[in-house]
């Protein structure tokens, strides 16, 4: 691997281009060059015509990488309310409104990173669920197949809280169905208060998997396998990242250190860098020499290691 691709969404929800993929690139991580003079590299028709939280996997198995995302824009259900009843409609179902949006995922599949075919709406959520928001997955070696997971708000507590849920796939068509995979209501400490928890992102070292997830600040977890048991890693994200959410992880390519990206939302989007030489040890430092476009503002996305020829293909086909 010689260089990383980012899969991101961009803006303010001032835009519904905002809420599309857009691709950047970098050699090291730390310099990032916007790709497609700036445009989406893919725009969603299906749906709410929107896409957030794009996320980006490679399989194992053939030449093929998968794209998926939420349904979701809000720019569009603001052009007709406001930001906060935007927000609310679009995760809680009631009664007066028993097919919310925001409960499907969208997807996109290419051979190549360059010519794409969808998008298709696909329901992987259970049924009933209010939304499935911010899907993310990683390759299972043992079941031979991808494992999603996103945040849903279901019935059962009136819609109260995001929970993770899990389902599998080997070609983003057909799923098992989803079952529940985090809830910190069902292993919460003593004396802590029940939280959401959502975004979670995937990553594997020395036959140990890690997952970093938002609650209330964000954590991490390990586990011998993608079952758990899940324990907590004790880190120091919530001092040095405290109002952030949307983790994207990947191996970095020549010191075989991890870089974390993190959406920062006091600034109301925009990406900050973390680096760890060794996820088992937890310890996380700021990445100072990060360079985005002027301008823009990176939002919830995926990182994605790429080999030198992938990233000229990538060059070449969107720059202009």
């Amino acid at each position: 691997m010689a260089a990383y691709l980012f899969v991101h969404f961009t803006g303010t929800e001032s835009s519904p281009l905002h809420e599309q993929v857009y691709f950047s690139v970098s050699i090291d991580g730390k310099r990032w060059e916007l790709l497609n003079e700036g445009k989406p590299v893919l725009v969603s028709n299906v749906g709410e015509r929107g896409v957030r939280d794009p996320f980006i996997l490679r399989s194992p198995e053939e030449q093929k990488f998968f794209i998926i995302g939420t349904d979701l824009s809000i720019c569009r259900r603001m052009q007709t309310q406001e930001e906060k009843t935007a927000w609310a409609q679009c995760t809680n179902a009631r009664p007066e409104n028993p097919n919310p949006g925001s409960s499907s995922m969208v997807v996109w599949e290419s051979e190549d990173m360059v010519s794409w075919s969808g998008p298709r709406l696909v329901k992987a959520a259970p049924e009933r669920a209010g939304c499935f928001w911010a899907p993310k997955g990683i390759w299972d070696g043992k079941k031979g197949a991808f494992l999603v997971a996103g945040a849903c708000k279901m019935p059962e507590d009136d819609y109260g809280w995001l929970r993770l849920y899990r389902s599998y796939t080997r070609d983003f068509r057909t799923f098992t169905p989803a079952e529940l995979y985090a809830d910190l209501s069902l292993h919460i400490e003593a004396g802590r208060e029940k939280k959401h928890i959502f975004d979670c992102a995937f990553a594997e070292e020395d036959g140990r998997y890690y997952r970093i997830f938002k609650t209330d600040r964000i954590e991490m977890e390990q586990a011998p396998d993608l079952d758990g048991p899940w324990m907590p890693v004790e880190t120091k994200l919530s001092e040095i990242a405290p109002n952030h959410e949307g983790p994207a992880i990947c191996r970095e390519n020549e010191k075989e250190w991890w870089l974390l990206m993190l959406d920062n939302l006091t600034t109301r989007g925009g990406y900050q860098a973390f680096e760890t030489d060794r996820l088992a040890g937890g310890t996380f430092r700021a990445l100072k020499e990060l360079s985005f476009p002027e301008g823009i503002k990176y939002r919830h996305g995926s990182l994605l290691a790429v080999t030198q020829e992938e990233y000229e293909r990538l060059k070449e086909r969107y720059s202009g």
